[in-house]
């Protein structure tokens, strides 16, 4: 009983300073709002697709170019969404309002880069000290990656079947390197063996622009 007594006694102080009874009531909501936008998530996703928003902007003429934009077609990860506005500034915008992770920029000449070896690097728009921008852009320097990976195992393969059986023509070689490059992303897609990675930590560097993983 005397312990009611003494709860009753400050809650009557309390509110008999209703600065003090503002504070206890309205804080911790306002503590409640600013955390979850904080860390309740990216606010692009869809709920009938939760993949990251990502928008491409494609300035290249060859089919690499295209070839990319089909690997990210199909992630699991992202999903590609289209723009109206192609001017860096309003990429930078959307990425920042949160209506897109990332923007990939494939820059012109990039399939004569890889078809001669002088790779040109994408340009890809995100913020890294954001989640959904640092899943972004792994999901992109993956799909590079593999992609850049299969066009060296496919022109591997072509030179060794030049040096065993050799081509008759040049329409027999590019016949083969095509079905060489297809069967490689095919196989990058289907791997026989899968690795899980962990990471007990990972350093940032907070920077609002990033090249990919074909930047020399």
């Amino acid at each position: 009983m005397r312990a009611i007594n003494l709860a009753l006694k400050d809650l009557l102080q309390i509110f008999r300073d209703w600065r003090a009874a503002l504070f206890l009531i309205f804080m911790p909501i306002a503590f409640t709002l600013l955390f979850g936008f904080a860390f309740g998530g990216f606010s692009g996703i869809d709920e009938g697709d939760p993949r990251l928003p990502v928008v491409v902007l494609n300035n290249d003429l060859g089919e690499y170019g295209l070839i990319l934009i089909q690997m990210l077609e199909d992630s699991s990860v992202i999903r590609l969404e289209p723009s109206d506005e192609d001017d860096l500034q309003s990429r930078k915008s959307s990425v920042k309002n949160g209506e897109s992770a990332a923007t990939v920029i494939i820059p012109p000449g990039f399939s004569d880069g890889i078809q001669s070896g002088q790779i040109k690097p994408l340009r890809l728009i995100y913020n890294p000290v954001d989640r959904a921008g640092r899943t972004a852009q792994g999901e992109i320097e993956a799909a590079a990656m593999r992609l850049k990976n299969s066009v060296e195992t496919a022109r591997l393969s072509e030179t060794q079947y030049q040096e065993i059986l050799g081509f008759v023509s040049d329409d027999e070689r590019d016949e083969y390197y095509g079905w060489a490059l297809d069967k490689t992303l095919e196989k990058w897609e289907k791997p026989p063996v899968v690795l899980i990675r962990t990471s007990t930590g990972e350093f940032i560097e907070a920077a609002e622009e990033s090249e990919n993983a074909f930047a020399q």
